[in-house]
């Protein structure tokens, strides 16, 4: 996906009305798929553990949160073609 909105990007610079291609990492969201995830037995899913270590180790972000970093990424006054921004570094 990054590529291709590098790709978008560098075509979207040559167009007369273009639009900005942005990448938005938005990290690991605390959903209801985390947790049927966390829930499965290790049988079932060897690599439960990591996911439990994630929340236990507060790893996690939730959906609130990675809304409201979005919505500060798109404010910004200097958004760049095809740079990818983490919700991470732009929480209120």
């Amino acid at each position: 996906m990054e590529n291709f909105i590098h790709s978008l990007a560098v075509e979207q610079q040559t167009q007369p009305h273009p639009f900005l291609p942005i990448n938005i990492d938005p990290g690991v969201i605390d959903t209801d798929m985390q947790a049927l995830i966390r829930a499965t037995p290790q049988s079932d899913f060897a690599d439960v553990e990591r996911f439990i270590q994630r929340k236990n180790q507060g790893l996690l972000v939730s959906p609130d949160k990675v809304a409201a970093s979005i919505i500060n990424i798109i404010e910004l006054p200097s958004l760049s073609f095809g740079n990818r921004y983490e919700t991470s570094k732009h929480n209120n």
